[in-house]
């Protein structure tokens, strides 16, 4: 979903909150969403890298979202999750609030910024889309805009630039068997596949557009 939305298409998105806001990302370039593990601090990168942690033996920056995106920075809980998500083909760790619901949005029930908000506003490269859902107005994020090109240099350099290996070692929560993959790369851990098997066997999630 880098692109902007298309007419006649069913978008699969995983919605989270930071704060009272929720927002959406596109599943296809998440990984995995684990809980909080010990996060080794890195000296003298932006405030809004937390640190690398190891992924399966492979060295991960992640960065705390709400400071990435100018929200006041909250405590971090043990449950606190992580989503592993690849960005401008890179896997980098995002700490959200909590991650909700995984939704199918068709296309004609998302606004394009520019359509609604003031005029500058809406010139955003960040936000891809809004919808309505649940009573809640859910921004869309572009994930190939998440991140200036800049901070995208950043966050290779934090983990090219380590040698070894981070102090711990994630525990995922479930690991995936035997699901066909997305574009090739390995499904979405337990989290979202519960979410999905309970949205396709309860009633479909209407959203406050097909209300009215």
């Amino acid at each position: 979903m880098e692109n902007p939305i298309e007419k006649d298409t069913l978008y699969h998105l995983v919605t989270f909150r930071l704060g009272r806001q929720v927002y959406a990302l596109p599943i296809e370039p998440i990984q995995q969403i684990i809980e909080m593990v010990t996060i080794t601090p890195v000296p003298q990168v932006r405030s809004s890298v937390e640190g690398v942690i190891n992924y399966h033996g492979t060295t991960v920056p992640v960065v705390n979202l709400r400071e990435h995106l100018g929200i006041a920075k909250t405590h971090k809980m043990l449950h606190t999750p992580i989503m592993m998500i690849y960005v401008s083909a890179r896997l980098v760790g995002l700490i959200v609030d909590e991650v909700l619901a995984v939704l199918d949005v068709p296309s004609n029930q998302i606004d394009r910024p520019q359509d609604i908000l003031p005029e500058g506003l809406g010139k955003t490269s960040l936000l891809n889309g809004l919808f309505h859902a649940n009573g809640n107005t859910i921004l869309i994020l572009d994930i190939e805009h998440l991140f200036a090109p800049q901070e995208a240099t950043v966050l290779a350099e934090v983990a090219s630039a380590l040698p070894g290996k981070a102090e711990s070692t994630v525990q995922p929560t479930v690991e995936p068997s035997g699901e066909p993959s997305l574009k090739q790369k390995p499904a979405p851990d337990d989290l979202l596949r519960q979410q999905s098997k309970k949205k396709r066997t309860a009633k479909k999630i209407h959203t406050d557009k097909a209300v009215r």
